[in-house]
């Protein structure tokens, strides 16, 4: 079975390598997609092809016009019509190849293979757009082969709003912690502060870009703990001013992957408060708690729950008080923490919640909607000739 891997244009090949070997990403090839590359299944990713000004003005604005890159869907036209199916990983891939699929690109003597569509944000996004564009997304939604999601509430906006079935496929990330600064894997159980968290602030750590994050009540976690506590903020949405006045409160921007692993290994427990979401936001950040064995606080929203329960992580309500984060943070440093750590990494392991996990079932599905379809592997064609 051969699969395009249909990525955004920045993380396909040959940009992704060139990151991984600067180590600005920890998975070798983009969300652990390649890790399930056999006999049976070759695995082909996307090129980010060579831009000038004028072209990259091309595909910008038209990907800003339409919503997604249409432009960059196209340039892929030669390996899409060698695949056996498609994976995309965002509605920015997708949606393009549900419009070049509706326009009659999927039949003829070369049709476009089908696509396991994977939506991230237009649930969340869908009530602020213009009737013409959501009209042209919906239309788009309708042409691919299967929509798929990381969560139950993404899944469920989906088939209202389709009227087709949508499968939740849950994520996953790397199993085990990558190096650090200095080139050395400290381990989830490694000891990592220089003493214990009794004798010092309590190190509280928040990561991410989601536009879902609520920094301000990490900004009043940090104003309530006071120098019981040093918040660190690992964001792009932030200016270093957002912690004026308040010296146990850091930001720092988006880090090299030894970097943040320090950041991980040095945590005592991670903080993730969020706004109202469909799309599961914080499951990376979850999932890497996991891998690092740090306990998290996060908001019950998005469907977290899909991944863990009550025993792995700690849920607090949207627009609980800067006060009960404190207390569930002080909390979670000793053994509290280390029995929802302990369930976290169980509930990972039965569950395969990694990178490889993730890629497999996409395998999975693969062979399934190919099956259905009664679609023989162009792969098992050739060699059978």
């Amino acid at each position: 079975m051969r699969v395009f891997v249909l990525l955004e244009h920045g993380k396909g090949d040959p940009r992704w390598g060139e990151r991984f070997r600067r180590g600005e990403v920890y998975e070798a090839t983009p969300y652990g997609y390649g890790t399930v590359e056999d006999p049976d299944v070759q695995v082909v990713l996307s090129t980010d092809h060579a831009e000038g000004r004028l072209s990259s003005f091309v595909r910008r604005g038209t990907a800003k016009l339409l919503g997604f890159d249409l432009v960059h869907a196209l340039r892929q036209l030669p390996e899409l019509r060698r695949a056996d199916v498609v994976w995309t990983h965002t509605e920015r891939e997708h949606l393009g190849l549900g419009l070049l699929k509706g326009l009659g690109l999927g039949r003829g003597t070369r049709p476009l293979p089908p696509v396991i569509a994977q939506s991230v944000w237009v649930a969340d996004h869908w009530n602020s757009w213009p009737r013409p564009r959501r009209a042209l997304f919906r239309w788009c939604l309708g042409h691919v082969e299967l929509l798929t999601t990381l969560a139950p509430l993404n899944a469920a906006f989906l088939e209202r709003l389709t009227g087709s079935p949508v499968r939740v496929v849950p994520f996953g990330v790397r199993e085990d912690p990558w190096p650090g600064s200095g080139g050395v894997n400290p381990g989830p159980t490694a000891e990592t502060a220089a003493e214990p968290a009794a004798d010092r602030p309590i190190r509280v750590l928040c990561l991410g870009n989601d536009v879902h994050r609520d920094w301000e009540l990490l900004r009043e976690l940090a104003r309530v703990a006071g120098p019981a506590a040093e918040v660190t903020l690992i964001t792009k949405r932030l200016a270093p001013s957002f912690a004026e006045g308040l010296p146990n409160l850091h930001v720092r921007p988006a880090l090299q992957v030894a970097q943040t692993a320090d950041a991980y290994a040095a945590a005592d427990v991670v903080c993730l408060p969020l706004h109202t979401n469909l799309h599961a936001s914080g499951i990376t950040v979850l999932l890497e708690c996991a891998t690092w064995s740090t306990p998290c606080v996060v908001t019950d929203t998005g469907g977290l729950r899909t991944y863990f329960d009550d025993d792995a992580v700690r849920y607090l309500p949207e627009g609980a008080a800067a006060e009960r984060w404190w207390q569930e943070v002080r909390d979670l440093v000793g053994p509290a923490g280390e029995s929802v750590v302990a369930a976290m990494r169980a509930r990972v392991r039965s569950e395969q919640f990694t990178d490889t996990g993730y890629a497999e079932r996409h395998v999975a599905l693969s062979r399934e909607l190919l099956a259905r379809m009664g679609t023989r592997s162009r792969t098992a064609e050739t060699l059978s000739r």
